[in-house]
This record gives C-alpha cells, sequence and structure tokens, in this order.
C-alpha cells in the first residue's frame, strides 16, 4: 500500500476545546514529550501529567495519575 499515512493532527485538532487528559510515561519510546507539549499547543484544554519512571503504559493507579484524573474529573 503506498498511501500516504493519515495526518492524526487534523483529527486531534478536531477535538480543541474539549477537555483531556493526557499521562504519559516518562520512559516511553512512544511518546515523546515534545508531541505531547505539541498535543499542549493544538488543544489548550489539554492537560497532562508524566509518571515517573514508568514506561510508555501507566497503569492509572500511581498516585500523580490518580491526581490528575481527579483533577480532570473536578473540572467536567
Amino acid at each position: 500500500n503506498n498511501a500516504a499515512p493519515s495526518n492524526l493532527w487534523l483529527a486531534y485538532e478536531a477535538l480543541g476545546g474539549v477537555p483531556m487528559l493526557l499521562v504519559r510515561g516518562e520512559l516511553s519510546d512512544l511518546l515523546s514529550s515534545e508531541t505531547v507539549r505539541q498535543m499542549g499547543v493544538r488543544n489548550r484544554a489539554m492537560t497532562s501529567v508524566t509518571v515517573p519512571r514508568i514506561g510508555h503504559a501507566p497503569m492509572l493507579n500511581e498516585p500523580e495519575a490518580l491526581e490528575a484524573i481527579d483533577a480532570l474529573l473536578a473540572k467536567v
């Protein structure tokens, strides 16, 4: 298949203004801190938290993740 990859930024930007939370593992090799920064620029309603010493997939039971989830739910 020689099709060009989809521009996922367009899909993400369509969610502009929608409150969301990004939970990133500090040691992720799939989601860079620069991509997280760009996501925040493209949607100012997004908050993010980085869970220290965790790879790509935090379990969401880490104190940092739980605090951020509670904060998002309190806003919405």
